[in-house]
């Protein structure tokens, strides 16, 4: 059996001529004949290491220019310039900042004070057991399945669009093709020949495309003789045959499309079909948005001249008909480490029909086989998995099962034709947030009835009274946390149910864990005797309810049942199912959804989630302790005020033994420590500190905009220094490699608007004023010299004058109003603008570049580029290594023709 973990080389042929009997240097020879390949190949390589230098670049500055913003405008760092602290008329400050920081109102100096913190203040939390257990495979049950729309092509012709004043089709325009007006749908299963393939294709469209049209295989052509229908009559040619034809390319294999009409292959055809054809999913779409010109590449389509001057000619790249093998193939994704696994056709046909064999159950002997077929199979393909990931992952199978489970915080998902091993397709080992609340409650509300499948009749336990178990078209599930109803449709994904919960009245916050693979619920406040409060029949309950929507209530037994409480009422419907469940003639749906009902006594959304469950543990809020001059208090909130004195508790001041605390504050701390107490002391204002940070904002700010200036001026003599090829580097020291790449980059971004745009942005900002003061108004401003490009300068006689008369009004020139608006908010917009990392509103540099380890790292315009690049390489290989491998074989056969000669020459002598 053919298993294999692979992932995809381009290769060059190698030279494999004879010896030069002629005398010529062949190597030589071949090597001059193929320059002109050979050019363009680095050309495009000189295009692709460009690109990746400007994107090292971009990233580069994206960086520098987060470090900046962090560094001066995040109130969490120590340089904070909105810090309120350096603007204050008194300060007042903390000597243990690490357990609590102060703030005072106080407009004087104030005797100093100690606090003790013995506990800090916490939300209650209930954490979720693990959800993920891995993946489990029924070897005989669940495997080798295969459909048949895996075999399936759908072809789209495609015809200019409506350009002209008459609204007439130019039907030899080059212009933007309108696609999917025509489909072909074409099922390649089977032991194919290419030329049964093409008799497939061609009969499709004359079928399925123009109704009573056919193709003449004698003439090659399509006919439509006369009854080709009115809305594709522009379509045929003057002899009556249409401008649609497939066939084969003698040189390539290929198949060809020779019309003036556009070709795509439809996004919604099969693996297996694109296989048959010598194509790969990403090989299956072509942009409709481009202008068609001869010599272009759109996605493994290449359009070039055609046979005639008229049209043109499409060809497929790669595809050889005559060679083409299905395969089944796989990708599993270890956090972003990709492994793909490939099965022939042959061995999976092989399996299904040992899967069919051990169903039929009929032969001893033959079963034994086909079971030990299947378990070779899984463990051959188990060995292949260990070895892919090594002990990242685990991947047993014993006794007909397998099971793929990841380690501690990690997650395996598979994509691809994975269905054939038993694994759907987007399965995870990990619990997925994008699924379906039906799936995770593990019913759908649909009917259930206990009816005779053959003669429609219902059936009852005591009666025969025609009323249904549960007839419902009821999607939601409801429960509550904290007494707050929260109803969700069981179509909603868990993310929904994560946002619903948190945009409720509910007062908690609900996560994910991925690394636990668990949930949590936590209270927005903290503080004892607020726990988290789960109350969830969600499940149960909606069968009740359905139940009684259902009832007669005309009828006596319906008024009957309606009377029972829902816990009496929920015993007869179990009964009711229970019947079900043995009666032989039931329904099908019917046996499934009475065990749905079985299985979910007691079992609710929560439960499901394993939040309402006996692995979950719950930790209840406790409220924070503290010894304030000899003074014990506690505080619901770790932020609170004694008199002008704000607090905010980080951590405690030493360690304690918590089961020891007491109300006159004489806390007994762990052997080996001492009690610790954070001194509060005051000091008359003074501007040091702030101007410090001035000037050092100042300082790192004109070095961050020498270097960006420096960027966007530098001459471009990065033209005159192509890349380096890796014969060229051959011959070079590593000194001379790195003083021509240094040349080779020079100007790359001369001019470049994003980084023109930041700059700019950033002037137009320190110019504003706020609240109706600038950054010049104290004595903070640009130079006076124009060369300097914007750079700031400090006067720091203005600016600590200003800082002591105006410390307040400077403080809310920098914050804003209510921390909104102000210098500092208008300074991070600037930024975002170019350099924010976040993927969903990502800065214009990032767009460009994208960031590693981030979402735009393989989505943004540079990636897609490089993409385009490395396609348009490999294709330009191919050709080389095609033409080159063409120039020996006619050496190869001059040098053999030449040998023979000579040996005839000696013979006659």
């Amino acid at each position: 059996m053919n298993i294999n973990a692979t992932s995809s080389t381009v290769s060059s042929a190698a030279s494999n001529g004879l010896s030069g009997f002629s005398g010529l240097d062949t190597d030589s020879m071949v090597e001059k004949m193929l320059s002109s390949y050979q050019a363009k190949i680095t050309k495009e390589q000189a295009k692709e290491q460009q690109l990746t230098w400007k994107q090292e670049m971009y990233r580069e500055i994206v960086d520098k220019v987060n470090t900046f913003q962090t560094k001066y405008f995040s109130a969490t760092s120590d340089s904070y310039i909105g810090n309120k602290n350096l603007y204050q008329t008194t300060a007042v400050s903390s000597s243990n900042a690490s357990a609590v920081t102060v703030t005072s109102k106080a407009e004087n100096s104030t005797e100093a004070s100690s606090i003790q913190v013995a506990q800090v203040a916490t939300a209650s939390k209930i954490s979720g057991g693990k959800l993920g257990e891995g993946i489990s495979v029924n070897a005989y049950k669940d495997a080798f399945d295969v459909k048949d729309t895996d075999y399936d092509v759908v072809f789209s012709i495609g015809v200019p669009k409506d350009n002209n004043s008459d609204g007439k089709q130019d039907l030899n325009s080059n212009k933007v093709l309108q696609f999917n007006n025509i489909d072909i749908k074409v099922n390649l299963k089977g032991e194919l020949t290419p030329e049964d393939k093409l008799k497939k294709i061609n009969d499709a469209i004359a079928k399925e495309a123009y109704g009573e049209v056919v193709f003449d295989y004698a003439k090659g052509l399509y006919t439509d003789n006369g009854d080709a229908s009115d809305n594709n009559a522009s379509l045929l040619k003057a002899d009556g045959s249409l401008d649609l034809t497939f066939s084969i390319d003698p040189e390539t294999g290929g198949l060809f499309y020779d019309g003036k009409f556009g070709l795509k292959i439809g996004e919604n055809s099969g693996s297996k079909g694109l296989a048959a054809l010598g194509l790969s999913a990403n090989q299956a779409t072509i942009s409709t948005t481009k202008e068609f010109k001869a010599g272009d590449t759109f996605d493994g389509l290449r359009f070039m001249d055609g046979k005639t001057e008229k049209y043109r000619t499409y060809a497929l790249n790669g595809s050889d008909l005559s060679t083409a093998e299905v395969k089944y193939t796989f990708t599993a994704n270890l956090d972003g480490v990709k492994k793909t696994f490939s099965f022939d056709e042959s061995t999976i046909t092989a399996l299904q029909d040992a899967k069919k064999t051990i169903a039929d159950n009929l032969d001893p002997e033959a079963v034994a086989d086909a079971k030990t077929d299947i378990e070779t199979f899984y463990e051959e393909f188990s060995e292949s998995f260990k070895s892919a990931f090594g002990t990242s992952v685990t991947a047993d199978y014993t006794d007909g099962n397998l099971k793929i489970t990841a380690g501690l915080g990690q997650k395996v998902t598979f994509t691809g034709d994975s269905d054939i091993i038993g694994i759907k397709s987007g399965t995870s080992t990990n619990f997925s947030l994008s699924t379906k609340l039906a799936d995770v409650v593990g019913f759908s509300y649909t009917s259930i009835h206990a009816q005779n499948e053959e003669t429609g009749e219902f059936l009852y336990e005591d009666d025969a009274r025609t009323i249904p178990l549960i007839t419902t078209t009821k999607t939601d599930l409801t429960f509550k946390i904290n007494d707050t109803e929260i109803t969700i449709d069981t179509n909603k994904t868990v993310q929904d149910l994560i946002n619903t919960v948190n945009k409720s009245a509910a007062g908690v916050t609900m996560s994910y864990n991925p690394n636990a693979d668990a949930f949590e619920i936590k209270s927005n406040v903290t503080g004892a005797n607020v726990d988290v409060k789960l109350e969830d029949n969600s499940t149960t309950q909606t069968f009740i309810d359905d139940y009684r929507a259902g009832l007669d209530l005309t009828d006596p037994a319906g008024l009957a049942l309606d009377a029972l409480s829902d816990e009496d009422l929920w015993t007869h419907m179990k009964t009711e199912a229970e019947a079900v469940l043995r009666n032989p003639s039931s329904l099908p749906e019917a046996l499934e959804n009475a065990q749905k009902l079985i299985d979910s006594v007691g079992k609710g959304l929560l439960s499901a989630l394993k939040i309402d469950d006996p692995s979950a543990t719950s930790v209840s809020g406790q409220n924070a302790m503290v010894n304030i001059d000899g003074k014990v208090l506690q505080r619901a909130s770790n932020e609170f005020t004694v008199g002008d004195i704000t607090y905010k508790l980080n951590n405690t001041t030493g360690k304690y033994d918590t089961g020891k605390f007491s109300v006159d504050g004489n806390w007994e701390t762990e052997a080996g420590t001492t009690d610790n107490k954070a001194k509060v002391s005051y000091a008359n204002y003074s501007p040091d500190n702030a101007v410090k940070t001035f000037k050092a904002f100042v300082e790192d700010y004109n070095t961050l905009i020498s270097e960006l200036n420096e960027k966007i001026s530098e001459k471009a003599v990065y033209k005159d220094y192509q890349p380096l090829t890796a014969e060229q580097k051959k011959e070079m020291s590593e000194t001379e490699i790195e003083n021509w790449e240094k040349m080779a980059k020079g100007g790359l971004l001369r001019n470049d608007t994003a980084v023109s745009d930041l700059l700019q942005n950033l002037r137009d900002v320190f110019n504003q004023s706020f609240g109706g003061i600038a950054l010049y108004n104290i004595g903070v401003g640009t130079t006076s010299n124009w060369q300097s490009k914007g750079k700031l300068e400090v006067d720091e006689n203005v600016l600590k004058e200003s800082l002591n008369k105006y410390g307040s009004e400077i403080y809310n020139m920098l914050r804003g109003k209510d921390g909104k608006g102000g210098l500092v908010n208008a300074l991070n917009v600037a930024v975002n603008y170019t350099a924010n990392k976040s993927t969903g509103s990502p800065g214009t540099l990032v767009k460009i570049a994208g960031i590693k380890g981030y979402g735009s790292e393989k989505n943004n315009e540079i990636y897609n580029k490089l993409e385009s690049l490395s396609d348009r390489i490999a294709e330009l290989q191919k050709r080389y290594d095609k033409r080159k491998e063409s120039l020996w074989a006619q050496f190869n056969a001059m040098e053999t023709a030449m040998s023979n000669l000579n040996t005839q020459s000696g013979w006659l002598a």
